[in-house]
């Protein structure tokens, strides 16, 4: 992350991987988006289980190419 990114987005993050494999990213995705204030992070997700532990500001639902 040498950039340091203001947005970054999280394409399908925790796909393929086990549950203490998907906590340690989780517990470094959620440091590294306070790690810089106003910083943007989208997570795409095909499987809300898959996002269901993260401390979400706001989620964004598609279904059948319409906002649910």
């Amino acid at each position: 992350m040498a950039l340091d990114p203001v947005v970054m987005i999280y394409d399908r993050l925790m796909e393929g991987l086990d549950a203490s494999q998907s906590l340690q990213l989780l517990k470094f995705v959620e440091e590294f988006h306070r790690s810089k204030k106003n910083r943007l992070s989208i997570m795409i997700a095909n499987d809300e289980s898959d996002i269901k532990d993260i401390k979400l500001d706001r989620m964004l639902k598609i279904e059948n190419r319409r906002i649910a």
